[in-house]
């Protein structure tokens, strides 16, 4: 019983508590809320503004299994009641066998009834402890602050989820039609929390679909003097919105932290070199519970933290991509299967959008035509499309094309950047192109790759764009901080460093027996001990098991900050993030997963540190 306005973490930790207590009662989990909030009653002059309206708050706590909300509307009346009254009208029309309540619950007239005042009079009572927040216990309060500074990284890792704004588009300026996308002009329902003025990354979700858009939050001139307004850019969307409802999901403020950032890349690393499918995690739980020595585990983070660290990291990574030209679909907590060039299956939790319809399971039932080039030597449509009906079940079958303009035993490195041929005639539902064609047909996907990969320049080029290029060589520094880094000719200055060199490829672990980081001098660790002290053990580790060697990287503390072979972090405004990192295999199931948390939390708290 309670507000719970928001359904943030902690309210989730009631809720789950009663869904729980109700399945041992055999007996149906109910929620008992009030519509207005009690302060808009009580105290009208310092009445909230509603993180979630009624109608928002019901979905949600219909979504984490309350089978019956009930809303009583708040008024004098009810905030007269005494305890005893109050229990009394809800044991008139329902039996309570249980009751679940937070750590600061409170009710009756004065707030007088208590978990305490429940256990004297006859009631089982359950009493949930607060969910800390960096050593403060969550409230809604808290959420609403930081929306209201525009934080809306830090308000969804309250929520649990993205924040959102729903309404009906109104007519607008229709400026963003002249620009060449779709601008929506949502209405702000009474009393809705509006975050900060400002520019934000986020989502739109609409009856045709979920599309990446900028939003944006100002006042824009009217007859009347000025209106706020919330607006939506929808990114890849051709149609008219006007009357339709949407709802805009806020996944981070742009241009929040402000600071400026050069990227040295000496040349592409093994970014350019995968198949088309990130892996990014497989199951967090059992990695914080069995890896002590992994990446995400050495943050210090519990499981529902990290959890959503990464979908506002995803989410910022496809958007960022999505402004560069490649877009890519999919989230972190799914898992589908595509296949490569040979018909294999391999896994993937982000894919490019050109891949997302080949999922495997999705083909079932569908006939598939795999499309072969007749003047292309290195690939056998026809055993591709052997292996997807044999491996996979899928009806398949090959449809061999002519491009007479390829050279003479052409390749599929040839294919990259070119039309990509319609097929004569329709005897499929869908088909299967091999990787690196533009402008695809309707109804048709590409495959996933093997090196050298089209999916892996188009991704290298996408983060690519604005890298210095070059090899820094050497590094300034003094009292415990780097001061800058020398590349060629050029001296690069810095408040906060980022290493996220790679490993043998990027340069970032020079190989050999004992690997060793080349630029400063910092530890290299196996399994939590110095490579250096390990001997011909870890030697014989890897002749037996040559994954082992890609388990082998550096060590970081909480804040990602690099560690020497004693422990110690030379340098308090160096971070170490990426591939360069030991305790995991980067080929394997967390294989982007470290690449992107790391990254984006090195990259927040460096900026912050910077400030």
């Amino acid at each position: 019983m309670g507000s719970f306005d928001g359904v943030h973490l902690g309210h989730a930790e009631v809720i789950r508590t009663a869904v729980e207590a109700a399945r041992e009662e055999k007996a149906q989990p109910a929620l008992i809320t009030f519509e207005p909030h009690p302060r808009c009653v009580l105290d009208p002059a310092n009445c909230p503004q509603s993180i979630t309206t009624l109608q928002e708050k019901l979905a949600l706590i219909e979504s984490r299994g309350i089978e019956h909300a009930i809303v009583l509307r708040f008024d004098r009346a009810l905030s007269a009641m005494s305890p005893q009254e109050f229990v009394d009208s809800l044991t008139a029309v329902m039996e309570l066998r249980r009751w679940v309540v937070g750590f600061d619950f409170a009710f009756g007239h004065a707030r007088a009834g208590s978990a305490a005042w429940l256990r004297d009079h006859g009631h089982k009572v359950d009493v949930v402890p607060p969910l800390e927040i960096e050593g403060r216990a969550l409230h809604s309060s808290d959420v609403r602050r930081v929306i209201n500074l525009g934080d809306m990284e830090t308000a969804n890792r309250l929520l649990g989820r993205e924040y959102s704004m729903s309404g009906p588009v109104e007519a607008g300026d229709k400026v963003g039609r002249s620009l060449g996308f779709p601008t929506a002009n949502i209405a702000i329902e009474p009393n809705k929390l509006v975050p900060a003025l400002g520019a934000y990354a986020g989502r739109v979700k609409a009856p045709e679909g979920d599309f990446v858009a900028a939003l944006s939050v100002g006042y824009r001139p009217t007859f009347g003097g000025t209106q706020l307004r919330v607006e939506a850019f929808l990114l890849d969307f051709e149609g008219d919105l006007y009357q339709q409802r949407l709802e805009l999901r806020f996944v981070l403020g742009a241009r929040r932290e402000g600071a400026e950032v050069t990227v040295i890349a000496r040349a592409p690393g093994a970014t350019a070199l995968y198949a088309g499918a990130m892996e990014v995690l497989d199951d967090l739980d059992s990695i914080l519970k069995t890896q002590p020595h992994h990446p995400f585990t050495r943050l210090g983070l519990d499981a529902v933290r990290l959890a959503s660290e990464l979908d506002v990291a995803v989410q910022a990574l496809l958007f960022a991509l999505e402004k560069d030209g490649l877009k890519v679909e999919g989230r972190w907590r799914t898992r589908g299967l595509y296949a490569d060039i040979h018909g294999l299956a391999r896994p993937g939790n982000l894919v490019p959008s050109t891949v997302a319809p080949g999922e495997l399971e999705a083909l079932i039932g569908r006939r598939v035509a795999v499309v072969g080039i007749a003047e292309v030597g290195d690939y056998d449509a026809a055993a591709t499309a052997q292996a997807l009906e044999e491996l996979h079940g899928i009806q398949a079958f090959a449809e061999e094309v002519s491009m007479p303009d390829l050279p003479q035993a052409a390749a599929l490195t040839d294919l990259y950047g070119r039309r990509a041929p319609v097929l004569p005639k329709a005897r499929a539902a869908t088909a299967a192109y091999p990787p690196g064609f533009t402008n695809l047909p309707q109804e048709s996907f590409e495959l996933l790759s093997t090196p050298p990969s089209p999916h892996g320049w188009r991704l290298q080029q996408a983060i690519g764009l604005g890298t210095v290029k070059g090899t820094v060589q050497s590094v300034d520094s003094a009292r415990g901080r780097i001061s800058s880094v020398r590349a060629g000719d050029r001296t690069l200055r810095g408040d906060t460093f980022i290493l996220a060199t790679g490993r043998h490829i990027g340069g970032g672990l020079d190989g050999g027996r004992t690997p060793k980081e080349p630029l400063l001098n910092l530890g290299v660790f196996h399994d939590g001990e110095p490579v250096a002290s390990a001997g011909t053990r870890l030697q014989h580790l890897q002749y037996i098991d040559s994954a082992q060697e890609l388990r082998s990287g550096l060590r970081t503390d909480n804040e990602l900050h690099p560690l020497d072979e004693e422990g110690r972090a030379p340098y308090s405004n160096l971070y170490a993030v990426g591939a360069v990192l030991g305790g995991y295999d980067y080929a394997g199931p967390c294989g982007f997963g470290v690449p992107i948390l790391t990254g984006w939390l090195a990259g927040r708290w460096s900026a912050k540190a910077g400030q």
